[in-house]
């Protein structure tokens, strides 16, 4: 078996669903961008596939000891401006600050058994006008594997989009 340097990443991407997974010594990280709607299949597939080409090319990439994945998106918003979204959630401003205004926002849950750790931010998007660029950066126990991981990012995802008003599924 050959070891990867703990420098070398290897990059591979799907155009589907705008998947790009880096694999580096001892931990996984997948970042995909994609709108409500579109399919996230492709993620799990370039996932597995490479674990699987590095395998046969004789690379240890394995064990993986914490998956930690990135999911980013630009979200559409309706009846709404990203100011006003974003305004919901900061109260207190310092009188001292003026006229400003929330420019972005960032929230983290508890750790679960399975979840190491997740950080939720939000900010007006430059990809889309009247838009959220929303960003998840969770950290996945290495005992869960791939599937499952991809899986548990997905609705995990999902859930706090919904329960933020960011999509109505």
């Amino acid at each position: 078996m050959r070891q990867l340097p703990a420098s070398a990443t290897i990059t591979s991407k799907c155009r589907t669903a705008s998947v790009s997974l880096k694999v580096q010594l001892t931990n996984l990280q997948v970042h995909w961008t994609y709108s409500p709607g579109e399919d996230i299949a492709p993620a799990q597939t370039v996932a597995e596939k490479t674990i699987e080409l590095l395998g046969e090319a004789g690379f240890s990439v394995l064990p993986l000891g914490t998956h930690l994945i990135t999911w980013a998106g630009h979200l559409k918003l309706s009846d709404i401006t990203p100011s006003e979204y974003l305004s919901r959630f900061v109260s207190g401003v310092p009188i001292e600050l003026g006229a400003t205004e929330p420019v972005g926002v960032g929230f983290s849950k508890e750790a679960t058994d399975e979840r190491l750790a997740c950080a939720i931010n939000f900010q007006p998007s430059i990809a889309v006008e009247d838009g959220i660029y929303s960003r998840f950066d969770l950290q996945w126990s290495g005992q869960l594997g791939i599937s499952d991981v991809v899986e548990k990012t997905r609705t995990e995802v999902w859930k706090t989009l919904k329960s933020c008003g960011l999509i109505e599924k």
